[in-house]
């Protein structure tokens, strides 16, 4: 494991990373740094999302490397098991139309992205190949200020 990979467990600090969903539509509220340790990364040997299913988010560095990978149920599927007399427990999927959930991440110096990869949500309890489905940056990108934005008067 990289030093970069490491970093996180020396230091408490991570983001939380605010995410709501509605109609397909998935969309980052807001960003916030916390002083907490965030749960391990699980392994991070290449792979293509295509071969596994499932959701995961990583945090890549400016070249698309993964330096922290986290394996969680999907945030929009709900699951629910019950069952009727006399059978077995059966386990009910569906994908939720709206929510909202958060993810906490390391604040790795090198992270530059927040990469979300999930199976489809149409067909829930079958299991199919996994896709990118949102990146972010993990920081605020800031615009330079425009130099003719200040025209008060007496000012060309």
């Amino acid at each position: 494991m990289d030093t970069m990979t490491q970093s996180y467990r020396r230091h408490d600090r991570s983001l939380r990373l605010n995410f709501r969903f509605e109609l397909g539509e998935l969309t980052l509220v807001d960003r916030l740094e916390l002083e907490m340790t965030p749960l391990p990364t699980n392994a991070l040997e290449a792979f293509k999302p295509q071969e596994r299913s499932g959701f995961w988010i990583e945090v890549q560095d400016q070249h698309g490397r993964a330096r922290y990978r986290r394996s969680m149920p999907h945030p929009m599927v709900r699951r629910s098991e019950g069952h009727e007399e006399e059978t077995v427990p059966r386990t009910v999927m569906w994908a939720e139309e709206r929510g909202a959930f958060s993810v906490v991440v390391p604040n790795l110096p090198g992270g530059a992205e927040l990469v979300m990869f999930g199976s489809p949500t149409d067909q829930p309890e079958i299991p199919q190949p996994a896709a990118e489905i949102l990146r972010v940056p993990l920081r605020e990108r800031r615009t330079q200020p425009d130099d003719h934005s200040d025209h008060r008067e007496g000012r060309s």
